[in-house]
């Protein structure tokens, strides 16, 4: 055989291997369930973290050692092991703590956040409202937008309904035949 086709047949009997025992991961996932206290993770989350174990073995694997599965399952737990720390839960959080474990990131403190009064449910309604302004801007003509900021600005909460843009379209259709 040439060397393309023995690494063509490796690959081939490592994808096998692989698609034969993905039930070895399951099987090894559920022995870290349920999660010991001071962890916080689903069983998805470990059987990931088993299937990248599962390939490693697949790749790695030496028939002359000894079984497949035994082999696997040593692997697959050992990964999954290896990947414990990460749903390690934290007891407490200073203040001072960063927002973001990227330095050159954000620099912000979770008492900075605290005391901005950062809101979820504002941010999205936030973002929500300037998709609609991108929106309806895109059919307004200069009268029409500025209507609409003014509009905006005398109400705390952007609730223009759709006949108000449904109305300014239609005036802007007539305005461009006055030009015309």
């Amino acid at each position: 055989m040439q060397q393309s086709e023995k690494r063509q047949f490796a690959k081939v009997q490592s994808q096998l291997l692989i698609v034969d025992n993905l039930k070895l991961v399951y099987h090894v996932a559920n022995k870290f369930m349920p999660c010991p206290k001071g962890y916080y993770y689903e069983v998805d989350d470990l059987v990931s973290e088993g299937y990248i174990g599962l390939v490693v073995a697949a790749k790695n694997y030496d028939p002359a050692k000894g079984s497949f599965s035994t082999y696997a399952c040593k692997v697959i737990e050992s990964k999954i092991k290896r990947s414990l720390p990460k749903y390690e839960l934290s007891c407490a959080i200073s203040l001072d703590s960063p927002v973001s474990k990227e330095p050159e990131e954000d620099t912000s403190t979770v008492a900075d956040i605290i005391s901005d009064g950062y809101s979820v449910e504002s941010e999205v309604i936030r973002k929500d409202t300037v998709q609609k302004l991108h929106r309806y801007f895109a059919i307004f003509n200069r009268r029409g937008k500025r209507k609409s900021l003014i509009l905006h600005l005398h109400r705390k909460e952007f609730t223009a309904s759709d006949n108000v843009f449904k109305k300014q379209k239609k005036d802007n259709s007539q305005d461009e035949t006055r030009t015309v």
